[in-house]
């Protein structure tokens, strides 16, 4: 097997198995349907619809055009994020470690993207786009902190962080497409960083 040959493979497991990982967390989410009540418990599982839905899509985007983690030490980071996602489902009717294990998701987004541009086979369009990227991780990470502090101060108003968290991460997904140009289709594999020592 050529060499890019076996990065299609790497990269196919590691799509399946993202895909499975949200998969198993999105049927938990909907398993819990019974147990919900209330406007907190019902905006807590659409937030966490909203965001398994987006990494599902982000993490496959990735997996495609900055492709696959071939490096066993990096493939620790897409376990611990694949390990939260799973999780968060479990958190419903848990605000406060909902909010930390989603911006826990996020710091390991950005430092996998921290890490990939470290590599100088990234350059142009698709460098350009990793450091944007890395600074809505960023943004996801301090948002979902405040979510946290918010919740476990003033946790009277958790139906207000639960919707606000589906308003705002419908937003980002919006704005992040219609007016920046994430997830822009069709740059060259031939950029993939093969997470090789340069």
């Amino acid at each position: 097997m050529s060499q890019s040959g076996l990065h299609r493979h790497i990269q196919n497991q590691q799509s399946n198995l993202m895909t499975l990982g949200i998969g198993l967390a999105l049927f938990r989410a909907v398993t819990q349907i019974p147990d919900l009540s209330g406007v907190t418990d019902w905006g807590f599982f659409a937030a966490t619809v909203v965001v398994l839905v987006h990494w599902h899509y982000g993490a496959n985007y990735v997996l495609y055009h900055v492709g696959p983690t071939s490096d066993p030490l990096r493939t620790l980071w897409d376990a611990g994020m694949l390990v939260m996602l799973t999780s968060l489902a479990n958190q419903l009717q848990s605000p406060v470690a909902w909010f930390i294990i989603t911006g826990g998701s996020y710091f390991l987004a950005w430092v996998k993207y921290s890490l990939a541009l470290r590599q100088k086979r990234y350059q142009g369009e698709l460098r350009d786009y990793m450091v944007r990227k890395s600074w809505v991780e960023v943004g996801g990470f301090v948002l979902s902190w405040i979510g946290a502090a918010s919740q476990w101060l003033l946790p009277q108003f958790g139906a207000l962080y639960a919707w606000g968290a589906v308003v705002i991460n419908i937003a980002f997904i919006y704005v992040m497409t219609r007016h920046f140009g994430f997830y822009k289709m069709g740059w060259n594999p031939d950029e993939w960083d093969l997470d090789q020592p340069t």
